[in-house]
C-alpha cells in the first residue's frame, strides 16, 4: 500500500490490511518520522497510524506485477508527500499518470511549506512535459470529478475516448493554477490578510 502522505483518511486502512494480509506499507521518510513523533492532525475518527514498515524516496520505484511507480518526494501538503507517477494502458493505447500526493493547504501561514508546495508543482509540470503524462489523478475524488469520469467510463462507446485521459496540456496546467493558487495563498499571508 503506498501512503501518499501522513493524514489519517490516507493511512487510516493501512494497519489493517498489514494485519490481514501481511501487506507492505509504504511511505516517505519525512512521513513516517511524523507519524512516529507528532501527528499534523490527531483527529479522534481517525484511527493511529501504521507502524513504520517501508520508506521511499525521491526517484525510487516500486513493481507490483507489470507495473512499475516512480515515486516523487512533492513536499507541501505534508513534508513527505510521495506522487507516483506510471504507466496505464487503454487496449493498445498507453499512457502516462501521475496521481497528486496531496492537494489542499492546510498548513496554515507557513511560508516555506507554501513555497514547497509552490516549488513541487513546478518541478512535476516540467516532469509531465518531459514524460507525456497525459492522466492526473488526485488522492481525492471530488478534486478531480473522478466520480463523472467512472460513470462516462461505464457507458464509454467502444473507440470513444477515456474520460481519465486529458492530455499532457491540461496535465501542466492543472499544475499550473495548484502552484498558482499555492503563490496567492502565499502573498495573502505576506500581506496581512
Amino acid at each position: 500500500v503506498l501512503v501518499t502522505h501522513a493524514h489519517g483518511d490516507h493511512y487510516g486502512g493501512a494497519p489493517y490490511l498489514k494485519s490481514a494480509y501481511g501487506t507492505r506499507i509504504v511511505m516517505s521518510e519525512s512521513d513516517w518520522k511524523m507519524t512516529e513523533s507528532q501527528l499534523e492532525f490527531a483527529i479522534p475518527l481517525w484511527l493511529p497510524p501504521p507502524k513504520r514498515d517501508v520508506a521511499l524516496k525521491d526517484g525510487d520505484t516500486v513493481r507490483q506485477g507489470d507495473t512499475t511507480l516512480t515515486v516523487y518526494e512533492t513536499p507541501g501538503h505534508t513534508l513527505g508527500t510521495l506522487t507516483p507517477v506510471f504507466e496505464l494502458r487503454d487496449g493498445e493505447h498507453r499512457h502516462r499518470a501521475m496521481v497528486w500526493g496531496g492537494t489542499a493547504f492546510n498548513f496554515g501561514r507557513d511560508m516555506p511549506r507554501l513555497d514547497a508546495y509552490i516549488a513541487s508543482t513546478q518541478r512535476m509540470a516540467q516532469l509531465a512535459e518531459a514524460q507525456k503524462i497525459d492522466v492526473m489523478l488526485s488522492n481525492h475524488p471530488g478534486y478531480d470529478a473522478t466520480v463523472a469520469k467512472l460513470a462516462a467510463l461505464k457507458d464509454r462507446a467502444a473507440g470513444a475516448p477515456h474520460p481519465f485521459v486529458i492530455g499532457t496540456a491540461a496535465v501542466v496546467r492543472s499544475l499550473q493554477v495548484m502552484g498558482e493558487c499555492a503563490q496567492a495563498q502565499r502573498d495573502r499571508f505576506l500581506a496581512g490578510l
